[in-house]
């Protein structure tokens, strides 16, 4: 069952006033950041520029040897084992993403930063213009809606151990943000965190900032940062108070 919940243009989030730094474990499945930008060459020249800042970054490059649609012909993979970390090049721009663990975000932040910083030296970047953080959670077994801070009703999942997704769309300020919560049955987990459980509540958080001209290093870090930040506070005033002292937070 999937539901889309339409949000009109009065509503507000409330924010916790206390956000965590972290919790443990932090349920992270996955992590992506994807940075759309405009750049100085067409993709067939400026795939060169990428291939030589990762390879020099110390990263892997995977070929996509058997596409199954036509536009994956133009993904490029690249991984860094030792970092955790990893990336996909479109002509869309730069998508990364945390291997297998969360590394934490000022680890995190770090390599992005350092990778769009030498994109833009070797003069690739005309400007950054779109920024979507989205981070999905993984939580053990179907109790979804006893982990989230409103009420759903009983119109919508009348059976508590039915799988079905409720996907809310909202624009606050600068941003869209897109949350889907998700439940899942007889589905192989995803991460470590759920081993012993083939049912999974998934809370998934999509923070995104289009029409930007960002054209300094100054002005991207502070945009990738102040998005984090606005993830955060959605992924964690989602959650009742009562399961998040649960997750050992850290504050």
């Amino acid at each position: 069952m999937d539901v889309i919940h339409p949000i009109d243009d009065n509503y507000s989030m409330g924010y916790r006033e206390k956000i965590p730094k972290k919790i443990t474990p932090d349920r992270i499945k996955e992590s992506l950041v994807h940075v759309g930008m405009n750049t100085s060459l067409n993709f067939p020249v400026s795939l060169g520029y990428f291939h030589s800042v990762f390879l020099d970054a110390g990263y892997s490059h995977q070929e996509n040897s058997s596409p199954k649609e036509s536009h994956q012909l133009y993904k490029h993979f690249f991984f860094h084992e030792e970092k955790g970390t990893s990336a996909v090049i479109t002509p869309l721009g730069v998508t990364f993403n945390c291997i297998d663990n969360y590394i934490g975000w000022t680890s995190y932040s770090d390599e992005i930063n350092k990778l769009i910083k030498e994109l833009y030296e070797v003069n690739l970047i005309n400007e950054i213009h779109h920024l979507g953080i989205r981070y999905a959670s993984e939580f053990p077994g179907n109790k979804l809606f006893n982990y989230v801070d409103f009420t759903i009703s009983s119109s919508v999942f009348p059976n508590p151990n039915q799988t079905g997704k409720i996907r809310f769309e909202t624009i606050e300020g600068d941003y869209k943000i897109i949350v889907n919560l998700l439940i899942t049955k007889n589905l192989k987990p995803f991460t470590q965190h759920a081993k012993s459980s083939t049912e999974l509540s998934i809370i998934d958080v999509d923070v995104i900032r289009s029409g930007m001209n960002i054209r300094s290093m100054e002005d991207f870090k502070r945009i990738l940062n102040e998005s984090h930040h606005k993830e955060k506070q959605i992924f964690f005033s989602l959650l009742t108070d009562k399961f998040l002292n649960t997750l050992n937070p850290e504050y």
